[in-house]
Formats: structure tokens, C-alpha cells, sequence
């Protein structure tokens, strides 16, 4: 897969904008595309009905106590 850096640098800093694991990126395996969600706002498109899939989707989200969660890097 190919995924642009500028567009996973973003969605890295969109995750950890949020506190506590209020805003998730999903990177599909597949694609390289990569969906959005926050629990404040709208999701720009919608979730893929499979996005928990950990098989197809990698999923970049905070917890409360360290950014470390962060599996994309």
C-alpha cells in the first residue's frame, strides 16, 4: 500500500489534538486510504461498516494516560 506522508502526519495530529481518545484515524491495509472520526463532530464521510476489522484497517487513537497508543509510528 501507499499511503502519503502529509496525509498521515495529519490524521497523526488530528488524533492527538483530541484528549483521551476523542478523535480516531483509520488506515485501511489495502488502500492506504484514510478514514476519520471524531466523537465531537461529524465524520466528513462515513465509516467503513467494517473499519474494526484489524485485519483490513489500523486503527491511530490516544488513550487518556499517553500518546503511545498511537500504532502508526
Amino acid at each position: 500500500m501507499t499511503v502519503n506522508f502529509s496525509e498521515l502526519l495529519e490524521a497523526f495530529e488530528f488524533v492527538n489534538s483530541g484528549g483521551g481518545g476523542e478523535n480516531t484515524a483509520y488506515l485501511c491495509k489495502e488502500t492506504g486510504k484514510i478514514y476519520w472520526h471524531s466523537d465531537w463532530a461529524d465524520d466528513v464521510e462515513e465509516l467503513p461498516d467494517d473499519v474494526e476489522d484489524s485485519g483490513r484497517y489500523i486503527p491511530s487513537r490516544t488513550s487518556a494516560n499517553s500518546i503511545s497508543a498511537n500504532r502508526w509510528c
